[in-house]
């Protein structure tokens, strides 16, 4: 959390503010810079104070959770992944592959629109800040294991047989964190698999910051993974190589599942 606020001048002003002479009257001038300098890092407190007012709603706030048969669930998300995330690639110039598996996906699952919404886009926007300009970010929707639901609270017993996945790929970029032997971190080490969702951190010093991201400096993977809980789900990341090119390539992918019920 220091490390986001200071990021954006943190409270720099303040001994600035201090250390100005005053006037006569009481009163200090300010040169422009200084001004700009306490709007803009007041801005930057700010957001980072309404996401933490937002984060601490996740568990209690209302949510317009519906049923929804596992088959319309795929297939809408795999539309919404050809219209609205394909525009969103599009725009950082990365090509968009979306695939969904010809497969039986009965049951349901527990879906709120708009926040289920936010998450793929959240996944989408992860990857293209840490994929290479004009490499190409895969979306997915599979089956999915349900054992790694166990790791967000549901009991073993209430295991389902199956869930629905929504799966993002990429090629990883090299990053400027230095692991333990020297070298430049590549996609998200077995070490950082969970650090990655906890709330303000990234494995780079400072966040990255793509335009129009609804959750950023840290908060997006940690939020998307509260509310897909809220949902009965998870969200994972692992790194994995792809055989379907020419030759093996290395991809980060984070793995969305939920949950796949008999109808009631």
């Amino acid at each position: 959390l220091n490390r986001t606020i200071n990021a954006a001048g943190g409270y720099m002003w303040v001994d600035l503010l201090k250390g100005m002479p005053k006037e006569a009257d009481g009163s200090r001038n300010l040169p422009a810079e200084v001004v700009d300098l306490i709007l803009n890092s007041a801005d930057a407190q700010r957001t980072v104070f309404d996401y933490l007012g937002f984060i601490s709603q996740l568990p209690s706030m209302p949510l317009d959770i519906e049923p929804v048969p596992g088959r319309e669930f795929a297939v809408h998300m795999a539309g919404f992944a050809r219209e609205d995330l394909d525009q969103l690639c599009n725009r950082h110039q990365r090509p968009l592959l979306v695939q969904m598996m010809d497969i039986d996906y009965a049951g349901q699952v527990q879906v709120n629109w708009p926040m289920i919404h936010k998450v793929a886009r959240e996944l989408v926007c992860n990857a293209i800040k840490y994929s290479p300009p004009g490499s190409r970010i895969q979306v997915e929707i599979a089956h999915g294991q349900p054992r790694s639901l166990s790791q967000g609270g549901a009991p073993a017993s209430s295991q389902p047989d199956t869930c629905v996945a929504l799966i993002v790929r990429n090629s990883p970029r090299q990053l400027q964190a230095i692991d333990e032997d020297g070298q430049h971190v590549t996609g998200v080490p077995y070490e950082y698999s969970e650090l990655v969702f906890d709330l303000f951190f990234t494995i780079e010093a400072f966040p990255t910051y793509l335009e129009g991201e609804e959750w950023s400096d840290g908060t997006g993977l940690y939020v998307a993974r509260k509310l897909l809980k809220r949902m009965g789900g998870w969200l994972e990341t692992s790194n994995i190589m792809d055989h379907t090119g020419d030759k093996p390539m290395p991809m980060v992918q984070f793995t969305l599942l939920l949950p796949l019920t008999a109808h009631k």
